[in-house]
């Protein structure tokens, strides 16, 4: 039954809205309105009975003093309506208004307005689905020109008994994606009643009887026209219409922590309850273990899950927490054990259904597990073992395009009843993700995920379907190639992203016919091979980067003493957020030792034939930093070399920093490190990065900075050490100062004068810090004010612009026979090394190099070109380098010039 209207004399006929309205044209000065107060934040000490309360709520009804009212609408802030000289006051039917709009030019006002009616539960209409749909014009046929937008625009906001509903934040958004996102054609906005406290610190207002509180809210430069207001009572579906529920917020993880309190839990609930009949755990231990007790205390049925995993000694304790939750008698009305467990590879077919059997024989209510249709096809001995089947369905990961993703759904749902020899079928998930990298054909998008649901909700509505939409929230935490965080019908703020809040609102959308359906593939997918148009590949760069790859997951050693976290806060200037690893022997010290590897999949030893082909790239960089000054851990690459598909990478490879047993000393500021990987087998990388401290090198532990993880193509330059024995070169000839050119072949000069010739190019580079600026004109000279403390430092002029190898110009000198140049040191034993370069020259340091220690006076040199033997000097491509090594240096140069 429809109730029509909160215009004029809407409710009269309810005589209890009577106390609270007047019918009759608002007086001049405000009416008075019956409100509820709000209650003390405690949660109700006795379960309500399964049967209505009929007796109204006995609180007390101050009265409240709005600023204006208008009908059943109480409104205060800035409005514009058709009784006032508003310019668009011939366009308003009577009962409609513009909410947040100045009264008189009827554009937005900039501040925050705000309508409120107050709704009685009817007698009959307990346990059900308020559908709250709010017409925009008369004819309540479309939204799209209700919304103004002035400046950044602002928020259009729907509250119910203190809880927000539906929010439309369109402050980054255009009118048209504003209104075709949140309000077009027309908003429908659901929430639950019944005689269940809603454990709200404010309302306890569901029973008959009780009063709700609706509000609506516009606030920043928006404004929204409203003509009606119409309900629609439905009730609560049998079928299930439930959501998948976790409960990990940003910067929480339910690896490492930190962890969601109770009342976070309660908060979500509070909401999720509003969004679906029922919910579905997938751990029973912990904070988790919580959940299925304050979901049933909200009238949420309740089906709880046990993660099970390749850690047999995990399991155990999943399991006893799973079974002790059912004989508790929590309202758990099913259990599901195990997650995709076949999917992944954890456990085999009978070592699943040997823990189904044992819940079975334990609990008095049905049992699953949960797995996608192409394990389920290929596993008829698991279907037999459950008491009902519950299958994954996710048209992204099969590349549907969103256009046939609905109706692709449905006929694997229809495929999946035709193999579950007669057993009852639950979608156990299913969605659509709004951000991430495309499947193939299936992109991922905030409109693509609104049209998967207006589209499946539509087809779940008529075909009677059981399913839990995956997922309630966005999880930040999540990985799952690049898609992970984004599945949630509301972002991680708990903020909807788009018209829907709620799986009740009923759609009627058409859905595309399409061929067969095609059941997933039974094989985990390989290795993925990252091609070479991508220079970087990040690890981490950020707390929840949609490209970050690889997880934290293989802790080692005393993993006890670890304490992780992927969302630290810093005060410099590098990134928002970090990563920070604090090691505590204390904590516990039996192997003295403990790491972390970040694998792809997470937690895989060699296990799952998943990972990465980075044959593309030549290193892996990053940054660190420590609170301990001069701390001393390992960073690494590769070196997982265990299971059936081990990395490719049988040895680790430490940072090119490190000393000779890979240890490299961290200070108190940001350095940048290296792991060369140029010689290495990267076709199946597992083990992207990994970090250990030792209790030896850090007795009193160690706090670890990490930031800016990525594989790069750039290949690393040659370390300083790699130049030729002092004794297999010759010295250089000192020129008189007398000596003349030969006056056949003009000199060419490639520096003099301060000034160096058009065509070549100087550059200055060291290694790790990439320092810069050390080296400077001081009228006529060039002086290398080199600092130290790197591996290598250099200086090099190149023919033409510096270019990465196999793409550099080579000049063609082999008519000149002598290079000559000028040096002078500011101090004694200061030593530069010499070399050339010709174009195909590796940059491993081999080149041929020459070490001169310059006097404090201008000194000039020369040196055969024949003497530098590594380069060829048809095709010279560093026409100078000089390199120093981890001393700092002062010398300067002037006077580049080759001569025949």
């Amino acid at each position: 039954m429809r109730i029509k209207s909160f215009t004029f004399c809407f409710l009269a006929s309810l005589l209890s809205i009577i106390a609270l309205f007047s019918c009759t044209k608002a007086p001049d000065s405000p009416p008075t309105a019956t409100t509820i107060p709000a209650q003390s934040a405690v949660l109700p000490t006795a379960v309500p009975s399964a049967t209505p309360t009929l007796a109204p709520s006995p609180t007390n009804t101050p009265t409240a003093t709005p600023t204006k009212a208008i009908s059943q609408w109480v409104l205060s802030g800035s409005y514009a309506r058709a009784d006032t000289d508003s310019s668009c006051a011939s366009r308003l039917s009577p009962a409609s208004l513009i909410l947040g709009a100045d009264p008189v030019t009827c554009q937005p006002a900039g501040d925050e307005s705000m309508a409120e009616i107050l709704l009685p539960v009817p007698a009959d209409k307990t346990n059900q689905i308020a559908l709250l749909q709010i017409m925009c014009t008369d004819s309540g046929s479309d939204c799209t020109q209700a919304v103004q937008l002035a400046g950044p625009g602002g928020t259009l906001a729907v509250d119910v008994d203190g809880q927000r509903l539906w929010q439309a934040d369109c402050t980054k958004l255009s009118l048209a994606d504003c209104t075709s996102r949140f309000l077009a054609p027309v908003l429908t906005a659901a929430f639950a009643v019944g005689d269940t406290p809603a454990l709200s610190g404010d309302l306890l207002s569901q029973a008959e009887g009780a009063v709700h509180h609706i509000q609506l809210t516009t606030s920043g430069s928006i404004s929204w026209q409203i003509s009606d207001i119409q309900l629609d009572w439905q009730p609560i579906p049998n079928a299930i219409n439930g959501i998948a529920y976790s409960p990990f917020r940003d910067c929480q993880n339910p690896h490492w922590g930190p962890f969601p309190t109770v009342e976070q839990i309660q908060e979500d609930l509070r909401l999720v309850r509003h969004m679906g009949n029922a919910i579905r755990t997938y751990s029973s231990v912990d904070v988790q273990g919580e959940i299925p007790a304050i979901a049933h205390d909200l009238g949420l049925r309740v089906t709880a899950g046990a993660w099970l995993g390749p850690d047999k000694e995990q399991n155990e304790i999943e399991i006893a927490a799973l079974i002790d939750l059912v004989q508790q008698d929590v309202g758990i009305e099913s259990v599901i054990v195990g997650n995709e467990v076949l999917l992944r590879g954890d456990l085999t077919e009978a070592e699943l259904i040997d823990y189904i059997e044992r819940v079975k024989a334990a609990v008095a209510v049905p049992v699953t597990s949960a797995e996608t249709i192409g394990h389920l096809l290929s596993h008829p001995e698991l279907i037999a073992a459950l008491d009902y089947v519950m299958v994954h369905i996710y048209a992204y990961w099969d590349g549907v395009p969103i256009e046939n993703a609905a109706q692709h759904t449905l006929n694997m749902v229809n495929l999946t009843q035709e193999i579950a020899q007669g057993k009852p079928v639950v979608i156990g998930e299913t969605g659509w993700p709004s951000n991430g990298p495309a499947n193939g054909s299936a992109v991922p998008s905030i409109e693509n995920e609104q049209r998967f649901w207006h589209e499946f909700l539509t087809l779940a509505q008529q075909n009677g379907l059981d399913f839990f939409a995956f997922a309630a929230f966005d999880e930040l935490w999540k990985t799952e190639g690049g898609v992970g965080p984004y599945w949630g019908l509301f972002n991680s703020q708990r903020v909807n992203k788009f018209d829907l809040e709620s799986v009740y609102v009923p759609v009627d959308y058409e859905t595309q016919a399409i061929a067969a359906a095609e059941p997933l593939p039974t094989a985990t997918r390989g290795v993925v091979v990252v091609p070479p148009t991508e220079l970087l590949f990040p690890v981490f760069t950020n707390y929840a980067a949609y490209d970050n790859h690889f997880a934290p997951s293989g802790y080692m050693g005393d993993y006890q003493a670890i304490q992780y976290s992927d969302c630290t806060r810093l005060t410099d200037v590098w990134e928002e957020t970090a990563v920070s690893i604090h090691y505590d022997p204390a904590l516990k010290s039996e192997k003295g030792w403990a790491g972390i590897y970040w694998q792809e999949p997470e937690n895989n030893w060699g296990v799952y034939p998943e990972g990465y082909d980075l044959t593309a790239f030549a290193q892996l960089r990053f940054r660190a930093r420590s609170l301990e000054a001069e701390s001393q851990v390992q960073f690494f690459v590769g070196g997982v070399n265990t299971g059936s598909y081990p990395s490719s990478i049988p040895r680790p490879i430490y940072a090119r920093e490190a000393d000779w047993n890979g240890f490299v000393t961290l200070t108190d500021q940001w350095q940048e490190f290296h792991i060369d990987l140029q010689n290495a087998d990267l076709s199946h990388v597992i083990d992207g990065f990994g970090w250990v401290a030792n209790k030896t090198k850090t007795p009193d532990g160690v706090t670890v900075y990490l930031d800016d993880i990525v594989f790069s193509q750039e290949r690393l330059p040659p370390l300083a050490t790699a130049v030729p024995s002092a004794t297999a070169v010759p010295l250089p000839t000192v020129i008189p100062p007398t000596a003349t050119p030969n006056p056949n072949l003009p000199p060419l000069a490639v520096y003099s004068g301060s000034t160096l010739t058009p065509g070549f190019d100087m550059n200055v580079d060291s290694g790790p810090g990439r320092l810069t600026g050390w080296a400077i004109d001081e009228g006529g000279a060039i002086c290398m004010h080199y600092p130290g403390g790197q591996n290598w430092a250099a200086l090099f002029i190149t023919n033409g612009r510096a270019q990465p190898a196999g793409s550099r110009p080579g000049r063609d000198m082999s008519e000149y026979g002598r290079l000559t140049f000028e040096l002078k040191g500011q101090s004694e034993n200061q030593t530069v090394r010499i070399g050339l370069k010709d174009s195909s020259d590796p940059d491993n340091g081999t080149e041929t190099r020459y070490t001169i220690t310059p006097p404090p006076d201008w000194q000039s040199y020369s040196y055969p070109l024949a003497d530098f033997y590594t380069a060829d000097p048809a095709s010279l491509y560093v026409m100078i380098e000089f390199v120093f090594g981890s001393d700092p240096a002062d010398i300067c140069f002037r006077n580049v010039i080759y001569r025949p």
